[in-house]
C-alpha cells in the first residue's frame, strides 16, 4: 500500500530566533513550548552565535495558532516561523 502524501499545512518543525531585543523573554518562551507539549520538534537560534540548537523533548510542540501568537507576541512575528 502506497505511503500517504505529506499533507503542505501541518507542520514539522518551529524555528525561533533569539537576539538582543528578545533575549530577556527566553526562559517564558520555553515555558510556554512545555504548555503545548507535543511531539513536533523546535530548533533555537542564536544571533550571537549564529548557531542553530535543537530544543529538548520537554519543549517540542503541538501544532497550535494560539501558541504561535504567544510566541510571535513575547519575541516578535519575524522571529518565530514554522515549516
Amino acid at each position: 500500500e502506497p505511503a500517504a502524501p505529506v499533507d503542505p499545512e501541518i507542520p514539522k518543525k518551529l524555528f525561533i530566533r533569539f537576539n538582543d531585543d528578545n533575549r530577556q523573554h527566553f526562559d517564558r518562551a520555553m515555558a510556554t513550548l512545555r504548555v503545548f507539549h507535543g511531539t513536533l520538534p523546535v530548533s533555537l537560534y542564536d544571533t550571537a552565535t549564529s548557531k542553530y540548537t535543537d530544543a529538548e523533548r520537554p519543549q517540542y510542540f503541538m501544532p497550535s495558532t494560539i501558541l504561535y501568537t504567544a510566541l510571535r507576541n513575547l519575541l516578535g512575528a519575524e522571529n518565530v516561523v514554522v515549516q
